[in-house]
């Protein structure tokens, strides 16, 4: 027992004294010094000169007081007072009217579907809930559809659970 005791103290002492020699072999500061400031200055991103700035040469830069482009001609399903404008995600929606069989609505001020439109469906996911699916019953819709087909004929696809 004691052997074993003297092997482990002499084996910390040796560890010890490696990881000192370490210690002072190692410069004092592992990183490198920062590079001190150029000898020559940067050049200005944009030239200061007006003799060198041309307006043909310059980058056309909209102005906020620009118009805005005019809308794509409309196929006369919707009315001039509709306004397209893109999902989150950049994709731009058809119509954010419902269509014109009525395959969907859109859900009461609470989040319940109306009567008639069972299926609940979130467009941000793309997922759609039916009746007695998990979580059905906490799903708050952006769309409620007519049936499952209506859905899929939307894009959508079903829950897994």
């Amino acid at each position: 027992m004691k052997r074993l005791v003297r092997l482990a103290s002499l084996a910390a002492a040796v560890a010890a004294l490696v990881a000192a020699i370490r210690a002072l072999r190692r410069d004092t500061d592992p990183l490198p010094a920062p590079a001190s400031t150029p000898s020559t200055p940067w050049p200005p991103l944009r030239s200061t000169d007006a003799a060198e700035a041309t307006p043909a040469a310059a980058d056309p830069v909209p102005t906020p007081d620009a118009a805005p482009a005019p809308n794509p001609p409309d196929d006369g399903a919707l009315g001039d007072d509709v306004v397209r404008s893109p999902e989150p995600d950049g994709v731009p929606v058809a119509d954010t009217d419902p269509d014109a069989d009525g395959a969907w609505a859109e859900p009461a001020a609470g989040g319940d579907c109306p009567p008639g439109f069972p299926i609940k469906a979130k467009m941000a996911s793309r997922i759609f809930h039916s009746p007695g699916q998990l979580n059905y019953d906490r799903t708050t819709p952006d769309r409620c559809y007519r049936d499952a087909e209506a859905a899929e004929a939307d894009g959508l696809r079903a829950a897994k659970r």
